[in-house]
Protein backbone atom coordinates (compact mmCIF):
# COMPACT_ATOMS: atom_id res chain seq x y z
CA UNK A 1 0.00 0.00 0.00
CA UNK A 2 1.80 3.60 -0.99
CA UNK A 3 2.25 5.97 1.93
CA UNK A 4 -0.57 8.68 1.73
CA UNK A 5 1.35 12.19 3.22
CA UNK A 6 0.01 14.80 4.81
CA UNK A 7 0.21 18.23 5.06
CA UNK A 8 -0.98 20.37 8.02
CA UNK A 9 -0.73 23.79 7.14
CA UNK A 10 -1.36 26.11 9.98
CA UNK A 11 -1.07 29.65 10.21
CA UNK A 12 -3.91 30.43 8.12
CA UNK A 13 -5.78 32.82 10.53
CA UNK A 14 -6.78 35.54 7.78
CA UNK A 15 -7.88 33.02 5.23
CA UNK A 16 -9.65 31.72 7.60
CA UNK A 17 -11.09 34.72 8.92
CA UNK A 18 -12.05 35.48 5.10
CA UNK A 19 -13.69 31.97 4.82
CA UNK A 20 -16.09 32.87 7.31
CA UNK A 21 -17.59 35.59 5.48
CA UNK A 22 -18.87 33.49 2.70
CA UNK A 23 -21.79 31.34 2.98
CA UNK A 24 -21.34 27.66 4.53
CA UNK A 25 -22.20 26.36 1.05
CA UNK A 26 -19.47 28.09 -1.11
CA UNK A 27 -16.89 27.21 1.63
CA UNK A 28 -16.09 23.73 0.28
CA UNK A 29 -15.82 24.45 -3.32
CA UNK A 30 -13.77 27.94 -2.52
CA UNK A 31 -10.75 25.50 -0.71
CA UNK A 32 -11.30 22.97 -3.22
CA UNK A 33 -10.47 25.21 -6.24
CA UNK A 34 -7.52 26.76 -4.01
CA UNK A 35 -6.53 23.26 -3.36
CA UNK A 36 -6.63 22.47 -7.04
CA UNK A 37 -4.92 25.53 -8.43
CA UNK A 38 -1.91 25.06 -5.64
CA UNK A 39 -0.95 21.64 -6.82
CA UNK A 40 -1.09 21.84 -10.28
CA UNK A 41 3.11 22.06 -10.52
CA UNK A 42 3.21 19.13 -8.43
CA UNK A 43 0.45 17.51 -11.40
CA UNK A 44 2.48 18.65 -14.13
CA UNK A 45 5.78 17.15 -12.36
CA UNK A 46 4.28 14.30 -11.59
CA UNK A 47 3.24 13.88 -15.22
CA UNK A 48 6.57 14.64 -16.91
CA UNK A 49 8.05 11.89 -14.21
CA UNK A 50 5.43 9.29 -15.27
CA UNK A 51 6.59 6.14 -17.13
CA UNK A 52 6.09 6.12 -20.71
CA UNK A 53 4.49 3.05 -22.66
CA UNK A 54 7.32 1.87 -24.82
CA UNK A 55 4.27 0.22 -27.70
CA UNK A 56 1.88 3.69 -28.09
CA UNK A 57 -0.55 0.81 -29.61
CA UNK A 58 -1.01 -0.77 -25.63
CA UNK A 59 -1.37 0.49 -22.53
CA UNK A 60 -1.66 -1.47 -19.41
CA UNK A 61 -1.35 -4.64 -21.22
CA UNK A 62 -4.31 -4.17 -23.19
CA UNK A 63 -4.44 -3.19 -26.93
CA UNK A 64 -5.65 0.29 -27.63
CA UNK A 65 -9.40 -0.16 -29.25
CA UNK A 66 -10.02 -3.37 -27.21
CA UNK A 67 -13.10 -4.11 -24.56
CA UNK A 68 -10.94 -4.17 -21.72
CA UNK A 69 -8.84 -1.28 -22.80
CA UNK A 70 -12.71 0.50 -23.11
CA UNK A 71 -13.92 -0.74 -20.37
CA UNK A 72 -11.11 0.70 -17.97
CA UNK A 73 -10.95 3.89 -19.83
CA UNK A 74 -7.66 3.69 -21.03
CA UNK A 75 -7.91 6.07 -23.59
CA UNK A 76 -5.07 8.02 -22.04
CA UNK A 77 -1.56 7.40 -20.91
CA UNK A 78 -0.63 6.86 -17.57
CA UNK A 79 0.81 10.35 -17.46
CA UNK A 80 -2.73 11.89 -18.68
CA UNK A 81 -4.56 10.45 -16.42
CA UNK A 82 -2.52 11.93 -13.54
CA UNK A 83 -4.42 14.52 -11.91
CA UNK A 84 -5.91 16.49 -8.43
CA UNK A 85 -9.45 14.70 -7.31
CA UNK A 86 -11.69 15.82 -3.91
CA UNK A 87 -12.13 12.65 -1.90
CA UNK A 88 -15.39 12.30 0.22
CA UNK A 89 -15.14 14.02 3.42
CA UNK A 90 -15.35 12.37 6.30
CA UNK A 91 -16.21 15.38 8.48
CA UNK A 92 -18.16 18.33 6.81
CA UNK A 93 -15.45 20.53 7.75
CA UNK A 94 -12.99 18.48 6.27
CA UNK A 95 -11.50 19.21 2.79
CA UNK A 96 -9.10 16.44 0.96
CA UNK A 97 -7.43 16.61 -2.15
CA UNK A 98 -5.78 13.77 -3.47
CA UNK A 99 -3.39 13.71 -6.91
CA UNK A 100 -2.70 10.46 -8.77
CA UNK A 101 -3.82 8.19 -11.56
CA UNK A 102 -7.22 7.25 -12.65
CA UNK A 103 -8.61 4.03 -11.91
CA UNK A 104 -8.30 2.23 -14.97
CA UNK A 105 -4.30 3.00 -14.78
CA UNK A 106 -4.04 0.68 -11.83
CA UNK A 107 -0.24 -0.47 -13.26
CA UNK A 108 0.46 2.99 -12.11
CA UNK A 109 0.54 1.19 -8.72
CA UNK A 110 3.25 -1.35 -9.68
CA UNK A 111 5.40 1.14 -11.85
CA UNK A 112 5.47 3.74 -8.04
CA UNK A 113 6.33 0.83 -5.61
CA UNK A 114 7.81 -1.76 -7.88
CA UNK A 115 7.03 -5.66 -7.39
CA UNK A 116 8.46 -8.85 -6.17
CA UNK A 117 10.02 -11.83 -7.43
CA UNK A 118 8.42 -14.92 -7.19
CA UNK A 119 9.81 -18.21 -7.94
CA UNK A 120 8.29 -20.97 -9.62
CA UNK A 121 6.16 -23.52 -7.79
CA UNK A 122 4.36 -26.83 -8.18
CA UNK A 123 0.61 -26.55 -8.53
CA UNK A 124 -1.10 -28.81 -5.80
CA UNK A 125 -4.77 -28.93 -6.83
CA UNK A 126 -6.85 -28.77 -9.93
CA UNK A 127 -6.53 -30.38 -13.70
CA UNK A 128 -2.84 -28.78 -14.11
CA UNK A 129 -1.71 -30.47 -10.91
CA UNK A 130 1.91 -31.67 -10.61
CA UNK A 131 2.81 -28.63 -13.51
CA UNK A 132 5.08 -26.01 -12.60
CA UNK A 133 3.72 -22.21 -12.46
CA UNK A 134 5.64 -19.92 -13.70
CA UNK A 135 7.53 -17.22 -11.61
CA UNK A 136 8.00 -13.46 -11.76
CA UNK A 137 11.04 -11.57 -12.07
CA UNK A 138 9.75 -8.74 -10.40
CA UNK A 139 9.29 -4.77 -11.44
CA UNK A 140 11.70 -2.45 -10.17
CA UNK A 141 10.01 0.77 -8.76
CA UNK A 142 9.80 3.80 -10.65
CA UNK A 143 8.64 6.26 -9.00
CA UNK A 144 6.60 9.70 -10.19
CA UNK A 145 4.23 10.34 -8.21
CA UNK A 146 6.54 10.80 -4.31
CA UNK A 147 9.22 13.03 -5.97
CA UNK A 148 6.88 15.50 -7.47
CA UNK A 149 5.52 15.37 -4.19
CA UNK A 150 8.60 15.84 -2.46
CA UNK A 151 10.38 18.50 -4.85
CA UNK A 152 6.80 20.74 -4.49
CA UNK A 153 5.75 19.77 -0.64
CA UNK A 154 7.37 23.31 0.97
CA UNK A 155 5.77 25.68 -2.76
CA UNK A 156 2.33 23.96 -2.05
CA UNK A 157 1.92 24.84 1.77
CA UNK A 158 3.45 28.40 0.57
CA UNK A 159 0.80 29.04 -2.15
CA UNK A 160 -2.27 27.32 -0.31
CA UNK A 161 -2.80 30.55 1.98
CA UNK A 162 -2.60 32.85 -1.34
CA UNK A 163 -4.73 30.58 -3.84
CA UNK A 164 -7.69 30.35 -0.56
CA UNK A 165 -7.62 34.21 -0.12
CA UNK A 166 -8.12 34.51 -3.85
CA UNK A 167 -10.87 32.34 -4.16
CA UNK A 168 -12.46 33.80 -1.68
CA UNK A 169 -11.60 37.24 -3.54
CA UNK A 170 -13.28 35.72 -6.72
CA UNK A 171 -16.31 34.08 -4.66
CA UNK A 172 -16.97 36.87 -3.00
CA UNK A 173 -16.86 39.19 -6.54
CA UNK A 174 -19.46 36.83 -8.30
CA UNK A 175 -21.77 36.84 -5.38
CA UNK A 176 -21.57 40.42 -5.64
CA UNK A 177 -22.28 40.42 -9.53
CA UNK A 178 -24.80 38.00 -9.11
CA UNK A 179 -26.60 40.03 -6.34
CA UNK A 180 -26.73 43.11 -8.36
CA UNK A 181 -28.19 41.52 -11.24
CA UNK A 182 -30.55 39.96 -9.16
CA UNK A 183 -29.57 36.00 -10.71
CA UNK A 184 -28.61 34.73 -7.12
CA UNK A 185 -29.52 31.06 -6.60
CA UNK A 186 -32.03 30.25 -4.27
CA UNK A 187 -29.10 28.33 -1.87
CA UNK A 188 -26.55 31.56 -1.99
CA UNK A 189 -29.62 34.16 -0.94
CA UNK A 190 -30.54 31.46 2.07
CA UNK A 191 -26.88 31.15 3.10
CA UNK A 192 -26.44 35.00 3.05
CA UNK A 193 -29.16 35.10 5.32
CA UNK A 194 -32.13 36.14 2.35
CA UNK A 195 -35.50 34.47 1.64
Amino acid sequence: MAEVETVQVIGLSEADRALSLLPEALRRNTILAALRRAVRPMTADARARAPKQANPERRGGQRLGSFLAAKWKLNRSLAQSIKARALRARDPHLVEISVGYGRGHFYGRFQELGTTRSEPRSIKRGPRRGKTKRGHTGLPARPFLGPAFIAHQQEIVETVGVEIGRSVERTAEKLARQAATGKLSKTARRALGGS
